[in-house]
């Protein structure tokens, strides 16, 4: 069946196309590694494969979930998909077949819309980077199995806290991930089970984290639109916020090779940073409108070109290089005028798959005296 696409004057600049094949809001978004398809899964609980070149869906929807998408990762060779939902399943997909070869369960499924979400104790199943365990939350007992043999791989943790667990991140090599709840950040090694950082003071709820690709540092939107950044190596250091968005950071996403951050907010727009120094190198993208707001997640293209957004029930892609040209040219200071250096955040970002150099982060962030700057969060991304 073939995509509707929006007519060019209908797409935002820099997108190139409009995917709508959904009929329920998209929560969830993954690349295939080849960068080939777009898997995307929805409200609805139905799960899509979109060919990126032609708009066109690949066979019929994978169905067999009861409840909302919330995660989806394609593992490194492509032939599997692990897709996560508030059913409280797991299930496992061979994609060549489009058949669940295995679905973990007995996981309590998200209750209704009784207790309010500040008051539920349940966090939908978080699948690792590389899609080999899956970590689930349920009256604050953390456990983590094997996706393949669904076998117990870490003694179950007791989260003690007067509230519930909001929000579980894995960091992009798999090697720990971070759980917020009751007012706290803490971070756990996924391997050993062992708490190796915090509790660190955290009061935004239900906000976006990334873990920056070193690992050292937590980064999160809050409400107020302010980026905010805790190098989880020392105690007490939470850097100065980084400004940018008017309204409410929804999602943040980190490129593959970690050099570049887009940020999405409830001002509609959505921003490229410089993930090395903080600038803001692009114009506002305009990622939703008042009238289709609901903006749930982002997934890279394997070579960071592209970026792939939900927003109601549609998928956008962005092309990312021609944002960043467009940015360039018509930023450029005109003949016989110079421009002064602005002094900018300076954060930091490992080259993947490249031979890594020194660098230190500054003890404090300098703000341009003529740009409010910020950064930040997290893609679903496969990694091997």
């Amino acid at each position: 069946m073939s995509l509707p696409t929006a007519a060019e004057s209908e797409r935002p600049r820099y997108c190139t196309r409009i995917l709508k094949g959904h009929r329920d809001n998209v929560w969830a978004l993954a690349y295939t590694p080849d960068g080939r398809y777009i898997v995307s899964g929805s409200f609805g609980a139905a799960i899509l494969i979109l060919d990126v070149r032609t708009g066109e869906t690949v066979g019929s929807p994978l169905t067999g979930h009861s409840d909302v998408i919330d995660s989806l990762v394609v593992t490194p060779g492509g032939k599997k998909l692990i897709s996560g939902s508030r059913d409280g399943t797991v299930r496992v997909w061979d994609l060549q077949s489009r058949r669940v070869t295995h679905t973990l369960e007995a996981l309590a499924p998200v209750p209704d819309s009784e207790p309010p979400p500040s008051e539920q104790s349940f966090v939908p199943p978080s699948i690792s980077p590389d899609g080999r365990r899956v970590i689930t939350i349920s009256n604050n007992i953390i456990s983590m199995r094997e996706v393949e043999t669904d076998k117990s791989v870490m003694e179950p943790i007791e989260f003690r806290t007067d509230s519930h667990v909001t929000t579980l991140v894995w960091s992009p090599d798999g090697k720990k991930f971070v759980v917020s709840g009751g007012g706290a950040l803490r971070i756990w090694d996924s391997i050993t089970g062992r708490l190796i950082a915090g509790p660190f003071k955290f009061e935004a709820r239900f906000s976006p984290i990334v873990f920056s690709h070193d690992g050292h540092r937590v980064i999160w939107g809050g409400a107020d639109g302010k980026i905010w950044i805790r190098d989880t190596r020392e105690e007490n250091r939470v850097l100065p916020p980084l400004v940018g968005h008017e309204d409410r950071v929804i999602t943040l996403g980190l490129s593959p090779d970690g050099e570049r951050i887009v940020s999405c907010s409830d001002d509609f727009t959505m921003y490229i940073w410089d993930a090395t120094t903080g600038t803001r190198i692009s114009d506002p993208l305009q990622c939703c409108t008042p009238n289709n707001f609901a903006f749930h997640h982002l997934a890279f293209s394997p070579d960071g070109k592209f970026v792939a957004s939900s927003s109601d029930n549609h998928v956008k892609i962005w092309d990312m290089e021609a944002a960043l040209a467009g940015y360039r040219a018509s930023n450029q200071p005109k003949a016989g005028i110079g421009a002064p250096e602005a002094r900018v955040p300076r954060l930091p970002a490992r080259v993947v798959n490249r031979p890594s150099t020194s660098r230190r982060w500054p003890s404090e962030l300098d703000y341009s005296p003529t740009e409010r700057t910020g950064v930040s969060q997290q893609v679903l991304q496969s990694s091997t």
